[in-house]
């Protein structure tokens, strides 16, 4: 993270700078912190699950997961997210849609959620507010900025120490594709009818 200057009021109509203790999280941060956070996350369930999990990951995202009524200064919120959930194949892409503005959400819970064929889909469960502070990372201080590392879901009357079956996910097909297929569905469907 690079410190950002922010300009303040200073007597009347001057304008100077000040370096804060506010951080702008990069691309390359972000990244490094989500693969580290990935890596915890699936050594974490690996010791709770019979499952082999490969290392190759899928992220399911899904957005605004917070109460984002009281908004700190400086930091941001997208209305537009509300009950937006996708599913994304590499860090990259899930940086490319988390981090906006050099802002990231504040806390990001991240767990495995299933296990497929040849891939290992993380859950991550992403609050709304977007900050650029550090300080307000909810786990800067473990080292982890954004990220927690959470259990799978355990299964109902879990005794803590018997493994047990992650669910299983199918590879999704890719949107185009399923665009293609319903443009395909309507069309039949109206030649029936005709």
């Amino acid at each position: 993270m690079r410190p950002t200057k922010h300009p303040f009021a200073f007597g009347s109509g001057c304008w100077w700078s000040l370096t804060l203790d506010i951080n702008e999280m990069t691309d390359i941060e972000f990244q490094s912190l989500m693969k580290k956070a990935s890596t915890a996350a699936l050594d974490f369930a690996r010791r709770y699950v019979t499952d082999s999990l490969p290392s190759a990951l899928r992220f399911h995202l899904k957005l605004n997961q917070s109460n984002d009524d009281e908004v700190a200064s400086g930091d941001r919120v997208y209305p537009d997210d509300n009950g937006v959930e996708c599913i994304e194949a590499t860090i990259h892409a899930v940086a490319s849609r988390l981090l906006r503005d050099q802002r990231c959400p504040q806390w990001i819970d991240i767990s495995v959620e299933g296990v497929g064929d040849d891939f290992t889909q993380m859950e991550l469960l992403c609050c709304g507010r977007y900050t650029a502070n550090s300080a307000r990372m909810y786990y800067h201080d473990r080292g982890m900025g954004p990220f927690g590392i959470k259990s799978p879901v355990l299964p109902i009357n879990h005794d803590g120490k018997t493994k047990f079956k992650m669910k299983r996910v199918q590879q999704c097909t890719p949107p185009t594709t399923v665009r293609l297929w319903l443009r395909w569905l309507v069309v039949a469907d109206v030649r029936h009818e005709k």
